[in-house]
């Protein structure tokens, strides 16, 4: 008796994938990542079929195209700014036999630069410039500027020996402009019968929270305004230390209560902050270890913005280096008395505003 067996190949062997168990992705948009992976088996149609597997990561977030690997959220883009920072997922590869291979993934949240661009300077005037009028030359003033009557200029009356680190920083500079566009500002002085408000004002009027927001100070007026208020101090700490402060909340003002705001921070040449740095944009908060035995001096540009697409800036500096005796005299403490916002004079007509609503 003659006996025929027939042997059935079959395919036994998983897809193989290609893309990459990490990778990065761009805020602002909806695609997260796109799995590859290939089924060589040449007695197969060779397609691969994908899916995410239930119960990893952030798959409640997410969902994948079954025969590109595209996988995106499923509503809303990337941002950066919300907190969400980064994805986990597990992606599973099926053959047409059935056979699966699966990847876990992380993928990181880039922070894109969303500053409003500088528009160029204007022209030169190609018209010649008039000559130049020669003027008698007046003897500079040997006398010294009367203190305005505020008790912490009252009380320096001669100059005072103290040891302070790092006086050769200047008070936090704050404007509205963006960039490298910042010149001398001059002091503004505080309209005549207006008062700021306190400290405890402050405290106990601040705009909504919201995931990824950061509430600040509201000054309640008709024009819808989000604008620099005390800004930021300037921050010194000696080399190697441990870096940790919190933007405060009168750092700017909005004029309404239901304002959500975020804050953003860079360096205010335009680039990121420092690896050593980290900064929490829902508290403010800035932390870090400063790198050994490095002096250093760094501006930086923390950008407050409304979900009306308002933006207001303030630019404060961070000193590392070593604390020297120095001396603080009458002159220095006036003109740190009279460092305001540029934009105080502006804040008054809000105030005015305020007040008769």
């Amino acid at each position: 008796q003659t006996i025929t067996v027939t042997v059935t190949n079959v395919d036994e062997v998983a897809p193989a994938f290609s893309s990459a168990t990490t990778g990065n992705a761009d805020e602002n948009q909806n695609l997260l990542y796109t799995a590859q992976a290939t089924d060589t088996v040449d007695y197969t149609n060779q397609t691969v079929t994908y899916s995410l597997k239930a119960s990893t990561g952030d798959i409640s977030l997410l969902d994948i195209n079954s025969s590109t690997g595209a996988v995106t959220l499923k509503s809303g883009n990337l941002d950066y700014e919300s907190g969400k920072t980064s994805y986990s997922f597990t992606v599973v590869a099926a053959d047409a036999t059935g056979n699966q291979r699966e990847r876990a993934v992380t993928i990181a949240v880039n922070n894109l630069d969303e500053s409003t661009p500088v528009p160029p300077p204007p022209a030169p005037d190609p018209s010649p410039a008039p000559a130049p009028v020669t003027e008698p030359v007046t003897p500079p003033s040997t006398e010294l500027p009367t203190a305005p009557q505020e008790p912490s200029v009252q009380q320096a009356v001669t100059d005072t020996k103290v040891e302070v680190p790092f006086a050769n920083v200047a008070p936090a500079s704050v404007d509205l402009a963006q960039p490298g566009d910042r010149g001398d500002r001059p002091v503004v002085e505080t309209p005549s019968g207006l008062s700021l408000p306190s400290q405890s004002e402050i405290n106990d009027h601040l705009t909504q929270p919201a995931p990824g927001a950061f509430r600040i100070a509201v000054l309640k007026a008709d024009d819808v305004s989000l604008i620099v208020f005390n800004g930021v101090p300037d921050q010194a700490f000696e080399v190697s230390a441990t870096l940790d402060f919190k933007l405060p909340a009168d750092a700017f003002v909005h004029t309404k209560e239901d304002a959500v705001v975020k804050i953003s921070a860079q360096l205010a040449d335009g680039r990121p902050l420092p690896g050593w740095i980290k900064f929490d944009a829902t508290t403010g908060r800035f932390l870090g270890q400063a790198p050994d035995g490095q002096e250093m001096e760094l501006q930086i540009l923390v950008i407050a913005r409304d979900n009306d697409g308002r933006e207001a800036s303030a630019i404060f500096k961070l000193k590392l280096g070593k604390p020297r005796e120095t001396k603080v005299g009458l002159n220095d403490q006036l003109m740190l008395s009279k460092q305001l916002p540029a934009n105080l004079q502006r804040l008054g007509r809000l105030l005015s505003t305020a007040r008769s609503t």
